[in-house]
């Protein structure tokens, strides 16, 4: 059972700004590196929420 059921339009726009942002990043670390950050966050976040509420739910 996918956790994050439901929120997949959401991912996938997020995934693809992430992608557009990445690319503008080019070859510049300290923009990588900020860009990575920022999304391991988002997505730990989401994890997080989602298990929370599967949890919660049961």
């Amino acid at each position: 059972m996918p956790l994050l059921m439901g929120a997949s339009g959401n991912r996938q726009d997020e995934a693809q700004a992430f992608l557009k942002s990445r690319a503008a990043c080019g070859s510049d670390t300290a923009c990588l590196t900020s860009l990575y950050n920022d999304r391991i966050s988002t997505l730990q976040k989401n994890i997080d929420w989602a298990v929370k509420n599967y949890c919660n739910a049961q």
